[in-house]
Order: C-alpha cells, then structure tokens, then sequence
C-alpha cells in the first residue's frame, strides 16, 4: 500500500470526473495519493476513468502520466489525458504538468498546471497539501487543494478540494481504500457542491508492477457524479 517515503508502487484509482476541472484528482497531474518517492525513481500510469458505465464510449478518459523524483523530497510530472472515448473531446483533451515537495515523512506540498491546450480554453493553476496521519492503526490520506485561474475554476471564484482516504491491507498484495472526495467553488458553494464516493483496492504484481480498479459514485449536491463509473489504473515504476 501507499506509504510516506514507500519504495513500493502505490496506485489508487482516482476520482476523477471526466468533464469537471474542480474534481480533486482532476487538479493535478498524479490520479493517486502518493508522497515523493527516493531519488531517482520513475514511474508511468496509464489507464481508463469513466464516470457512466453504461457509456464505455462517450464518457471514458485515458489518462496517460509519467512522472520522476528529482530528490527524496522533489516530485516532478506530467499528464496527458486522450479524449478519444469521451464525447465532445479531441484526442488530447488537456496537460497537465506539476511537482510535489515532501515537507515531512508524511507530508508534502503539491501545485500543478494545466496548460491552455487541446479542450482546455484557459490555464489553471493549483496548489494543496497531502498529509496522512492513522487513525485507530488505519492509515487515512488527506489531500485538501485550491484551483486558480479559469482553467481550474471555470471562469469564477476559486475551486476547492478534499479527499479523505482511508487504506487497509490484506497481506503483502491486496490494498483497499474508501475515497471520499468532495469538491465546490467559492462563486457558490452549494450550487457547486459534489461528494463523491470511490471504493477500489490495489492488487501488487510486484514492486514494480501495480493495478488498481475500482467504482466510482455520486453521494451529495448539484455537481456529484450523475452515472456509476468505473476505473482500472496501471503503473510502472523503474
């Protein structure tokens, strides 16, 4: 699983709603809550998001990270997220490029940029903390972040963030996780509100070699997902 320094691959599927720049995951380059890694590790993600199983077709992103650790403290990355299954989108449907800078074993600061190509009118900006503390022997990752700019805001207010994630193992493969993540705007914080649920667990082939799959639901306000998703996550790290 997920842990702060953890030379382990560590994949969580992200909720990230395909056509929402305010959802938390969809803020930042990385879908996952991981810390910085050691120096010099790699990693690449790849796989599908979708917000309505009953269209594969028309509401599937693909996206596509890789992303390098510069120092133990200093995370480097950039995504691509193709809109080739998502309707309305062009093939590369937004970029977004970013850091992470460990403060703590078990907190870091992140900031990101998405950059006004492909379906993305506008630039973005964000900025947060990701910080995990363990409650009652669980380990719950909190990431709390703040979107800047119309790409990120949609043109008002400022975009806000929280994902509370709580991790149990089973053995030395299995990893499950509870995603709560909710997201809203200060140019209305009711008409803006979404909670979402995602339960989904990791299955480690290796130290190398991870997926993650899981579900993806709307619990609360105006803007939650509509449709049940599904996710299914890859990643390498060398």
């Amino acid at each position: 699983m997920r842990q702060p320094r953890s030379t382990a691959i560590a994949v969580v599927a992200g909720l990230l709603a395909v056509a929402l720049a305010s959802a938390v995951h969809g803020q930042h380059y990385d879908a996952f809550y991981v810390l910085p890694g050691e120096t010099g590790q790699t990693g690449a993600e790849v796989g599908l998001v979708n917000a309505d199983v009953g269209s594969l077709g028309d509401a599937t992103s693909l996206p596509m990270v890789g992303k390098y650790s510069i120092s133990d403290d200093l995370e480097v990355g950039l995504r691509l997220d193709v809109g080739t299954l998502t309707a309305g989108a062009g093939s590369l449907s937004r970029v977004q490029a970013g850091a992470k800078l460990g403060l703590a074993p078990a907190t870091a600061l992140t900031a990101a940029a998405l950059a006004p190509v492909g379906d993305a009118d506008d630039a973005g900006l964000s900025v947060g903390i990701m910080h995990t503390v363990e409650v009652r022997a669980v380990p719950v990752n909190n990431w709390v972040q703040v979107g800047l700019l119309d790409g990120y805001t949609g043109g008002a207010g400022v975009s806000l963030s929280l994902l509370v994630e709580p991790a149990v193992e089973f053995g030395d493969r299995v990893t499950t996780y509870l995603d709560l993540a909710a997201s809203t705007n200060t140019d209305g914080l009711s008409d803006h509100l979404a909670v979402n649920l995602s339960p989904n667990a990791d299955y480690m082939f290796s130290e190398r070699l991870a997926v993650n799959a899981g579900l993806s639901l709307g619990l609360a306000g105006d803007m939650k997902q509509g449709d049940l998703g599904i996710t299914a996550i890859g990643l390498i790290s060398f």
